[in-house]
């Protein structure tokens, strides 16, 4: 069998052998049904001392088996009990490019762990991380920002983030020309926020807010604006990072936002909006930016979440006496009534309770005039449009980004909603909270054909390969430290009450009437199932080959190769027979339309006669892939 063949080849004292061992481990570790005979086998033991190797190809390869296994929860922990990570700091010394990606790779699993979270730092891995983002090369800069995003989950590790400098070389690295790098640093630069003032007024000080506003008007790609927007929502929580965003004039681009047709951005907007107009001159500035129609649309809407988020915008705003008066005109009032009696949620009722007696505080003749006269121009109506990212990400050939940054969940940070003069109750606003990233680099790459990995074993063995800051003035600004998350992939929640609030500018609203609020502790989705399938080389192995295609002088287990022989849509060029191109049109096209989408390309796959249901489902064919 491959797993004996293997440990006799990581027992040899010969180089040679020991990368022909970690090459089958390799592929044996990316599925799941082997994981309990590699740790009986004390593979483990075996392969973790290669780390330590002179020999290059040897330490990249012994990094990519441990990448593979650390996608099986046993086998994972096996490997940080087995005190992997003593020998990671030597590796991510290394110069070579393809040892720092597989390494990045394997932490990125490892780092999933909270405990494992903890020891990186205390093993100087996340120093050394930290230290690799100023490098030259874009492809391992993007490839050690996906560990330092689950790293920076911990709370306490956010603050050694920023004293180890992580926070300007991040900074710097949301203007990168490589997209993936500009893609996951934004990504961490919203993981990073969600505890501390003193790292949200760094990123300030660092020139954050320039390239996030940009983002946020589209200029880069759709996760990317999702995330800058969620970035600035963190970042307004600070007193400094609130008048730095007030400052940036994005107030257009946000309310734009309040029309998108996503509903994370609908939110996030309506959360950073809550936050800002806690601000006098926020609430001054807005009063005919065209957001009270979009404003109510949402309010007319179901979800309880949203409206949350738009009964804050609408405490908030009302302390104005003109933005009050353009919801009266616009039958805000009624809107709201007529929510309370469709929506039952709790926090919605105590929000729209509020709401609704702001909204009763009457407001001066003169302002009224004002008001009329700029809704008769159509100066207070007019809409602006959602800005559109502009660019396509470009990593998702082999796994969407939602694969990279893991599925926003949504936690709890408590607030005050109250009207001035008042006493104050506590109510919860939501605000999306990161999850562990996994890492989906391939398990095989066409740059590492399975030729290439075990070019000099001899024979093979015949066994498959395959490699609200605070609503309502006067706010109450929370600054919580986190809690912690559960372990892997559980998503954050539950964060603690604020520690800080500040006093509000008064001056306007000392005629409004308080509100309630009361507390709603929702949990967090699950996160999504592990796939489980079997390795590529064996889904493939028995794809049959035309009888009339000239016989090629190269290895038939490289997976070009077995892929260059599947039947080619008519009328069209022969696809290139690498597996980024043969998988670059997958999901590009709706069911029925391209012949070369993947189902018609592995339509071939029964698995020598007999039908499997499924065999040829992305999923199954590419879990090990992406794991």
């Amino acid at each position: 069998m491959s797993i004996d063949r293997a440990k006799a080849l990581l027992a040899s004292t010969d180089v040679t052998d020991n990368r022909n061992g970690a090459a089958l481990i390799i592929n044996a570790g990316a599925t799941s049904a082997n994981v309990p005979e590699i740790l009986n086998q004390g593979i483990i033991n075996l392969l973790l001392p290669k780390l330590r190797s002179d020999n290059s190809d040897l330490v990249m390869k012994a990094c990519w088996a441990v990448n593979n296994l650390c996608v099986h929860e046993k086998s994972r922990d096996a490997i940080f009990n087995g005190g992997v990570l003593e020998y990671m700091p030597a590796v991510l010394r290394h110069t070579d490019p393809e040892v720092l990606k597989k390494a990045a790779w394997a932490l990125t699993n490892i780092s999933r762990s909270e405990k494992a979270q903890k020891e990186m730092v205390r093993h100087g891995t996340f120093k050394s991380l930290i230290t690799l983002l100023t490098g030259s090369n874009d492809d391992v800069r993007g490839a050690i920002l996906q560990p330092l995003c689950n790293l920076v989950l911990d709370a306490e590790n956010q603050n050694e983030f920023l004293r180890q400098g992580g926070i300007q070389a991040t900074t710097q690295l949301l203007s990168s020309r490589d997209e993936k790098s500009r893609e996951l640093a934004v990504t961490l630069i919203s993981f990073v926020t969600t505890n501390h003032d003193s790292v949200r007024n760094v990123l300030v000080d660092a020139g954050v807010f320039r390239p996030l506003k940009n983002l946020v008007e589209g200029a880069g790609t759709p996760k990317e604006q999702e995330y800058a927007l969620n970035a600035l929502v963190n970042i307004s929580l600070s007193d400094q990072g609130e008048v730095a965003v007030a400052d940036q004039d994005v107030l257009p681009a946000v309310v734009g936002l309040l029309s998108s047709s996503q509903p994370k951005l609908r939110q996030q907007a309506a959360m950073l909006l809550s936050n800002l107009l806690t601000n006098k001159k926020v609430r001054e500035k807005i009063r005919y930016v065209g957001w009270v129609d979009p404003v109510l649309d949402i309010a007319k809407g179901d979800d309880p979440g949203l409206l949350q988020q738009i009964l804050r915008v609408m405490i908030n705003v009302a302390f104005d006496g003109h933005c009050r008066a353009l919801l009266v005109k616009r039958q805000g009032e009624k809107i709201v009534h007529e929510m309370t009696k469709r929506v039952s949620d709790p926090t919605v009722q105590s929000l729209a309770t509020t709401a609704l007696k702001n909204l009763s505080v009457p407001v001066a003749t003169d302002i009224q005039s004002e008001v009329e006269e700029a809704l008769r121009s159509g100066k207070a109506l007019n809409r602006i449009a959602p800005p559109e990212a502009r660019r396509k990400a470009a990593i998702d050939d082999l796994a969407a980004l939602d694969d990279l940054v893991g599925d926003i969940s949504r936690g709890k940070r408590e607030h005050k909603v109250s009207g001035a003069g008042s006493a104050t109750s506590d109510s919860t606003a939501s605000r999306p909270a990161p999850s562990a990233l996994r890492s989906v680099e391939p398990v095989t790459k066409k740059s590492n054909a399975m030729d290439e990995i075990v070019f000099d074993l001899a024979p093979p063995p015949r066994a498959p390969p395959g490699g609200g800051k605070p609503s309502a003035p006067p706010p109450a600004k929370s600054t919580p430290p986190a809690k912690g998350r559960d372990a892997l992939d559980d998503l954050l929640n539950d964060l603690p009450p604020p520690r800080s609030q500040k006093k509000a500018n008064l001056d306007d609203i000392d005629a409004l009437l308080a509100g309630t609020g009361s507390s709603s502790k929702s949990a967090p989705p699950p996160p999504p199932p592990a796939n489980r399938a079997d390795d590529l080389d064996a889904l493939l192995s028995d794809i049959p080959r035309k009888s009339n295609t000239p016989k090629k002088n190269v290895a038939t287990d490289d997976i070009d190769d077995l892929l260059s022989n599947l039947d080619k849509p008519r009328g069209k060029p022969a696809a290139n027979d690498d597996i980024d191109s043969l998988l670059a049109g997958v999901g590009s096209a709706p069911a029925g339309g391209r012949r070369d989408e993947i189902d018609d390309l592995l339509s071939g796959i029964d698995g020598g006669g007999s039908k499997k249901s499924g065999m040829d489902a992305i999923d199954d064919l590419l879990a090990d892939l992406t794991s």
